[in-house]
């Protein structure tokens, strides 16, 4: 089942095009098929990556729409990825409704980081089984690592899942403000790029556990005996899979 993601945030210029890009790319190195899907009307994220089509590498792996539909969302492929414009329009509703998580990028400022009730209310009641959204957060090198480690204790204090710290390197604005047709993810420094890898990383690991736990909740329905989940357990309050709401 494909794990399905929306990158969003109602704060436009923190980072969601850049990520859903690395993400894209990431998962087509690691063999997988993705479904990559435009939502803004800035058209950012298409430009960059329809390069990708052409690839003979990534042949019947990559498919890039510009429209999103409830169809999509069963789709065949491993990732499917949704880069949304910084508004709630129907179609932004549409993916944060439908996708197994939510990366809400953010920078050290009260604005980009307002807007987590409403995108919880937007995502619809079911989501209240997870702590959601699962907040990436990501800096520049011009920031103090003391006012980032101030925004992440901040967040963590609401309820909210840090999973990543993501300094913004020149070697990604260069590619990706530039013309050239090159693998970005490939191309940026080793250490530039592991933070993303250790995103796409935690996101495998919390689809399995996710998929565990609908798995377990479909089973109750049909009155199977199952092993009591218990969702205190440390392992799955390290991946942020409390059965509580986000104290927001």
């Amino acid at each position: 089942m494909a794990i399905k993601v929306t990158v969003f945030n109602r704060k436009g210029g923190v980072g969601k095009t850049t990520l859903a890009i690395i993400l894209t790319q990431i998962a087509l190195k690691k063999g997988k098929t993705v479904l990559a899907v435009e939502q803004d009307e800035q058209n950012n994220f298409n430009v960059s990556v329809s390069y990708l089509k052409d690839e003979p590498q990534f042949t019947n792996r990559f498919t890039l729409k510009t429209v999103l539909t409830k169809e999509d969302f069963a789709s065949t492929a491993d990732w499917i990825i949704i880069d949304c414009p910084p508004s709630f329009n129907d179609r932004t509703r549409l993916a944060l409704r439908n996708s197994d998580f939510i990366l809400i990028p953010v920078r050290p400022d009260s604005y980009s980081t307002m807007p987590f009730s409403q995108i919880h209310q937007e995502a619809g009641d079911y989501k209240k089984l997870f702590q959601f959204p699962i907040v990436k957060v990501g800096f520049d090198g011009k920031i103090p690592s003391r006012i980032a480690d101030e925004k992440i204790t901040e967040l963590t204090s609401k309820g909210l899942i840090v999973i990543g710290n993501l300094p913004l390197y020149s070697t990604i604005t260069a590619n990706i403000s530039s013309d050239r047709k090159k693998w970005w993810s490939v191309g940026l420094q080793a250490q530039a790029r592991r933070p993303f890898e250790s995103i796409y990383t935690w996101l495998e690991v919390l689809h399995r556990k996710l998929q565990a736990l609908r798995q377990e909740k479909d089973n109750q329905k049909r009155g199977e005996n199952v092993d009591h989940f218990d969702p205190e357990n440390p392992d799955l309050a390290m991946f942020g899979l409390k059965q509580v709401s986000p104290a927001i």
